[in-house]
């Protein structure tokens, strides 16, 4: 304590402090949601908003008479105050501007937030998997150049190994297809700018695939391109390879995160074991596949016997990622399937629902169960073996 300092000074320093730190505080608090709680800044969030600190500070042996004090019991330690007060203010720096404007609020705008990864997916069961996993959701508002045609979401991802969360962008496209998939990752791309493009959602499984497996591609096989009548002959220069850093971190997440499924209390049918992860080729194209054996398909399993799965918007969102690093530099591509479907011989006939294949009514089954095992996988590869760090911890 400044000896020099009267009693009456010390008690009006000692009130304007309090103030200051009564206004610090109720500022951390709206900015709360931006913190990681393992963070730096959430530490000194904390320590500038407990409850203790605008009514008791470390009595160091000394007794403060001043009346002006006296309401404040026990004794307020004005020195100790006014340090606590640059700790709250250290604490305000650490938060970027864009991300307190992001964090008082319930919304954000394109380009606020530094994205690392958008999240492409095209069935509502497949956003809606993603978003409850997502932390901290906040809805995009859109521009006036471009609307939130995509049900924009900014969400975050806990990383353990980082001061800083990851950022990501959910996406969902209004059709399914490639030309959709096309559309929905080039805006996307162009408007948020993502170090990385993930397309998460449902496939059919081939081999000796479980429902309910997640498949991680390193390979793309855009099979509508390569027919010649009603034969398929494989390009390879038009197949797509993924990221190689994404699917090698994958091969290894199972192994090193045992608990990786069954730590975020998935439910279903899926929920009873933990999904297998694979790594292998997927098959691409606009068709949807009940059974393997008709003429075509047929001809493009035997053309690539490394195909796992069989899915409809892979190709197109390649496209999009690979037109759009031509223009304005590189992203990142990765695709995470989870199998709902597993095509058969025969799968195609009509089964006991009016109108439905037997195939398509498995598929219907198991949509909400095999999208989650697949944003499951998703997040907790962002979070737990992601090849980048944040972009927050490296500004």
């Amino acid at each position: 304590m400044n000896k020099g300092e009267g009693a009456g000074a010390r008690g009006r320093r000692g009130l304007r402090i309090l103030d200051a730190l009564r206004e610090s505080g109720d500022a951390l608090e709206a900015a709360a949601p931006a913190f990681d709680i393992t963070s730096r800044a959430a530490s000194l969030h904390e320590a500038a908003v407990e409850r203790e600190l605008v009514v008791a500070y470390e009595v160091r042996h000394e007794e403060v008479t001043d009346p002006a004090l006296e309401e404040h019991a026990p004794p307020f330690d004005v020195d100790a105050g006014e340090a606590r007060l640059r700790e709250a203010a250290a604490a305000r720096r650490l938060l970027k501007p864009a991300d307190a404007l992001a964090a008082g609020s319930r919304q954000v705008k394109p380009g606020q937030v530094p994205v690392d990864v958008a999240i492409i997916t095209i069935l509502e069961e497949e956003h809606e998997a993603v978003y409850r996993l997502l932390k901290r959701p906040r809805r995009v508002t859109g521009t006036a150049e471009m609307g939130n045609q995509h049900t924009w979401v900014i969400g975050e991802i806990d990383a353990p190994d980082f001061d800083v969360p990851y950022t990501a962008v959910l996406a969902m496209s209004p059709r399914s297809g490639s030309n959709a998939a096309v559309v929905v990752t080039k805006n996307t791309l162009q408007t948020f700018d993502p170090h990385c493009v993930l397309v998460v959602g449902i496939a059919g499984g081939l081999g000796d695939l479980r429902l309910g497996d997640v498949v991680v591609a390193d390979r793309i096989c855009a099979y509508e391109y390569e027919k010649s009548g009603s034969e398929f002959f494989p390009r390879d220069d038009l197949d797509s390879p993924t990221d190689a850093s994404i699917f090698s971190a994958a091969k290894t997440l199972a192994g090193r995160h045992p608990r990786w499924f069954s730590e975020l209390e998935p439910s279903g049918e899926v929920g009873r074991r933990t999904p297998r992860i694979v790594i292998g080729h997927i098959a691409s194209g606009d068709k949807v596949v009940d059974d393997p054996t008709n003429n075509f398909f047929a001809s493009v399993v035997r053309s690539r016997p490394s195909v796992l799965a069989i899915e409809m918007e892979g190709a197109g969102a390649a496209t999009a990622v690979q037109d759009v690093r031509d223009m304005q530099g590189g992203a990142a591509f990765g695709m995470i399937r989870g199998i709902s479907d597993l095509p058969h011989r025969g799968g195609a006939a009509l089964a006991g629902q009016r109108g439905k294949a037997s195939q398509s009514q498995t598929r219907d089954s198991w949509k909400a169960p095999a999208a989650a095992a697949a944003a499951a996988a998703a997040v907790q590869l962002i979070r737990l073996s992601w090849p980048r760090p944040p972009r927050r911890a490296i500004r």
